[in-house]
């Protein structure tokens, strides 16, 4: 991976996750510590349409595992290292129905809303992103405008308010998106992120954006993209919560 690619997908992580990084191996040593003491037990709602890839997720958060050292150019399968247990954080996850109309779904969603700690939103970036099919494009950036003013007006008057996360999957299968090793990569993260933004109003619907925790997007085809993904969720995560 190029040096700058390297720096900056380690620091999209590194300050928030307390991690040793060396760059031109783009390695990450976790602190599993750190990342115990502030996500053990914490209650998650995965919220989104169907063949998003929430029950993957889930999945992987409830049974999977991460290494001790992450290196997002090696498959970590075939790396012998220590691995830290997803199942010791006890992370209580609720995954719903798609909402699609369903009053029972959606109040299921206004339930879950009201008292989770963190939530998670999935769509998929390659329906978002396909100037090919206008259709299934507009389709999904109306779900995405809809879902989000919902969540939104759901965590309205709530003191504690929750971490919101807004999580792109699938860029694997856009077309667009160069390879992670490609230096156009962050650029392509950024003006995705970007166009989120625009696409469902939230400058306009989320003044400051203050509800909205963060927007990422990434991949989970392989064992090793949904451990950098999910890398990257517990960092931005942590980073909040020790704000």
């Amino acid at each position: 991976m190029p040096p700058v690619i390297a720096w900056i997908v380690a620091n999209w992580i590194a300050a928030a996750i307390g991690t040793t990084v060396v760059v031109a191996a783009v390695t990450i040593a976790i602190n599993w510590e750190k990342i115990m003491t502030n996500l053990k037990g914490k209650q998650i709602a995965v919220l989104g349409e169907r063949r998003v890839g929430k029950t993957h997720l889930i999945t992987f958060l409830t049974t999977g595992e991460i290494p001790e050292k992450y290196d997002a150019t090696v498959e970590q399968l075939k790396v012998e290292r220590k691995h830290f247990k997803l199942e010791e954080l006890k992370l209580r996850i609720k995954e719903t129905a798609d909402v699609a109309g369903d009053e029972v779904a959606l109040h299921e969603w206004k339930s879950l809303c009201k008292r989770s700690d963190i939530i998670l939103y999935l769509f998929r970036t390659d329906w978002f992103n396909n100037d090919n099919n206008k259709y299934k494009q507009l389709d999904t950036i109306n779900r995405l405008k809809r879902d989000t003013n919902s969540i939104v007006h759901f965590l309205k008057g709530r003191a504690d308010k929750p971490l919101f996360f807004i999580v792109g999957t699938h860029t694997d299968m856009d077309q667009k998106c160069p390879s992670s090793n490609d230096p156009k990569f962050v650029q392509y993260h950024d003006d995705i992120v970007a166009k989120i933004r625009g696409e469902t109003n939230l400058a306009v619907l989320i003044p400051n954006n203050q509800e909205v925790t963060s927007i990422l997007v990434g991949s989970m085809k392989t064992l090793s993209d949904t451990q950098g993904l999910v890398i990257r969720l517990f960092g931005q995560i942590i980073q909040e919560l020790e704000k």
